[in-house]
């Protein structure tokens, strides 16, 4: 048998909780899971081992909440940061999966995110495919994305940073110019076909 001996709130998310006169210091997402009051008597007492697992795994949940509240984060993210934090991989993967499950990270829907900012700003695939790598979003996700649905976007945009780099350019020497603009949109992201057409367009 278990008793909820006390309950007290220490800070904002954090409570005291006294199980059979033992202290715990919890998580206030464990109180709720737990439905843990004052008084109360749980017959099971397999629960107060349950119990204690949870602690970690809430703490790190509420971190994990805090970490993803303010900004998109990937689940490879969400992982590289809980591991720096100490989290372990069973604790890891258990928030990571409840995210997914209840829709708070979605790494497809961060993915057209990434795609939709860096191809108006004037960003071929392989930026794209580089950023989305730095976001640690997965591989498979990444892979699947078919550059060619979006290949309209890529000529309009490639070609307007291609126009405003080339007033920029001093050369005189056509040759020169050509060369620095593709080295430009290499730098860009874009692929080398699209460059050429693009290059041959405006000059």
């Amino acid at each position: 048998m278990i008793k909820v001996n006390d309950l007290k709130k220490r800070n904002k998310n954090r409570y005291i909780v006294s199980l059979n006169d033992k202290d715990y210091d919890v998580d206030e997402n464990l109180i709720l899971h737990y439905h843990l009051v004052k008084g109360k008597i749980i017959d099971d007492d397999s629960v107060l081992d349950e119990i204690i697992a949870d602690i970690p795994y809430y703490d790190f949940y509420d971190i994990a909440l805090s970490y993803i509240e303010k900004k998109l984060k990937s689940s490879g993210e969400i992982k590289f940061y809980l591991k720096r934090k100490g989290a372990s991989e069973e604790i890891i993967q258990r928030i990571v999966s409840y995210f997914v499950e209840h829709h708070l990270i979605d790494d497809e829907r961060y993915l057209q995110v990434l795609i939709d900012h860096y191809l108006i700003n004037g960003y071929g695939p392989n930026v794209i495919i580089n950023k989305a790598k730095e976001k640690l979003i997965p591989s498979n996700i990444i892979s699947a994305v078919d550059f060619d649905d979006y290949s309209e976007e890529l000529a309009e945009y490639c070609q307007k940073i291609a126009q405003k780099k080339l007033k920029l350019i001093k050369d005189t020497d056509k040759n020169q110019i050509k060369i620095k603009l593709q080295r430009y949109l290499l730098s860009r992201g874009y692929e080398y076909y699209m460059i050429n057409n693009i290059v041959k367009e405006i000059l």
